[in-house]
């Protein structure tokens, strides 16, 4: 059992038994099994794995016992904006359910699907449940930022993962394995860690400027257009849909992103996949083209089965497959668009039901964030901002990947509810004692959310 595995072992276990003295501690526990789950890894190898264990199912099942555990201390009403968020995936959940067992085409896949779905949205819950202060929303904060940084320290120092055809594969993150993937989960920590380095304390800043170039560098040797592409949705959503002085912030942060990419961007072929994505049909490459067709495909079998045909159906079934025999292609494949993999999957009212619950939440994120800008808190405004854009990433980043069931989008809801909760008991940033006046504006700010009693 080599030093690596045993302090693995060692951080899990002492996660653990911090989870049942606070449960929000068990973010973070979890969190370390996807980020740096064993058997994925070259030190997991012999001891941890010989144990036989699923560390994932294991860190979720303590998660939950905190949670329960530490259920007395819960705030007892529930905001308006997680209400009707976990009403959506209910109901997403129970049509998912219904779809499968009744019209699914490929049972064993969906059905894989369908409980991954189950504990996606269980987890959501207990993240939220366990958010009852700015100390456990900045522990989904910081697990997020610190697990991607692990991921370029082992690619970028440690020489982890292969090139195939200039791209970083064999990184191993649950539902990540591919370059895409990977750099669309990356994506979501750029926003983040960016704004702390802009507003952070001191050691938060510390924590990203080691990470932000680490997060970046794999993102660029994964050599995805997809991921390009959105980041720079992002940024200019960033801009555009900040206001005030908190849009000189989000220049000032795109700006550095900018600069520090093109710096970093070394390899012409790079830039060369990136400026095919805006070419001409007959200079486009073939992957490309494929994207293209097989979204027109898509749509036929959505257009046939509108209800949907069981998890991805499009293109790993039977019933899917046929619809793109006319391209030459026999074998399953994936739709590469994560809207029309749902919608295919769970039908039409499938996708709207989730893309419901996507849109609550972000409309509570941005009432909330809007909040903090006219009673003058900076800081937490443009962290709310950063949030915000983290998502306009990952919306971007799906229509070129079928990653919008990916785990990384509950993540961020539970941040985006964890900030939008904690906020309405006090500002993310630290109150001061010397300005009575905006403490006043926010105490009695009618616009404001209810405070909500202070957790023990």
């Amino acid at each position: 059992m080599n030093l690596t595995a045993i302090c693995w072992l060692i951080l899990f276990l002492g996660l653990s038994c911090m989870t049942f003295r606070r449960s929000s501690w068990g973010i973070a526990l979890y969190l370390l099994t996807c980020f740096a789950h064993p058997p994925n890894w070259w030190w997991g190898a012999g001891f941890l794995m010989d144990l036989g264990i699923r560390w994932n199912l294991c860190a979720a099942l303590i998660f939950a016992a905190g949670v329960a555990l530490d259920a007395k201390k819960r705030w007892a009403d529930s905001e308006g904006t997680a209400h009707w968020v976990f009403k959506f995936l209910a109901i997403y959940v129970i049509n998912a359910t219904i779809v499968h067992y009744l019209l699914a085409s490929n049972i064993d896949r969906s059905f894989d699907r369908l409980t991954m779905l189950w504990k996606q949205v269980g987890l959501l819950l207990l993240m939220w449940l366990a958010m009852r202060s700015k100390f456990d929303f900045k522990v989904l904060l910081y697990s997020l930022i610190v697990g991607c940084c692990y991921i370029g320290f082992e690619a970028v120092v440690n020489g982890r993962g292969r090139f195939s055809g200039a791209r970083l594969e064999g990184i191993g993150i649950p539902g990540a394995e591919e370059a895409n993937y990977l750099a669309g989960l990356l994506g979501l920590a750029i926003p983040l860690a960016g704004g702390l380095l802009l507003i952070g304390s001191r050691n938060e800043k510390i924590l990203s400027f080691c990470s932000l170039p680490l997060i970046l560098e794999v993102i660029l040797r994964c050599n995805s257009r997809g991921a390009f592409l959105s980041l720079l949705a992002g940024a200019g959503w960033m801009i555009g849909s900040a206001k005030g002085r908190i849009r000189s912030m989000a220049i000032l942060g795109v700006g550095l992103g900018l600069v520090a990419a093109l710096l970093m961007a070394k390899d012409e072929r790079i830039l060369e996949r990136f400026v095919t994505t805006f070419s001409e049909s007959e200079d486009r490459d073939k992957s490309a083209d494929a994207r293209l067709a097989y979204w027109s495909r898509a749509l036929m079998m959505i257009g046939d089965y509108p209800l949907g045909s069981g998890a991805e159906a499009a293109f790993k079934s039977d019933r899917g497959v046929k619809y793109i025999n006319d391209i030459g292609h026999y074998e399953y494949r994936a739709v590469h668009n994560g809207y029309l993999d749902i919608a295919a999957s769970w039908g039409i009212q499938g996708i709207l039901l989730f893309l419901g619950a996507i849109y609550i939440t972000r409309r509570g994120l941005r009432q909330k964030l809007l909040e903090m800008n006219s009673v003058g808190y900076l800081k937490s405004g443009f962290l709310g901002v950063c949030i915000d854009a983290a998502l306009i990433v990952q919306l971007s980043s799906c229509i070129f990947i079928s990653s919008l069931d990916g785990e990384w989008f509950y993540w961020w809801m539970a941040l985006a509810l964890g900030y939008i909760r904690v906020n309405a008991l006090e500002p993310i940033e630290v109150l001061q004692e010397d300005d009575p006046e905006r403490q006043s504006r926010w105490q009695t700010n009618p616009s404001s959310t209810t405070v909500l009693p202070e957790a023990a």
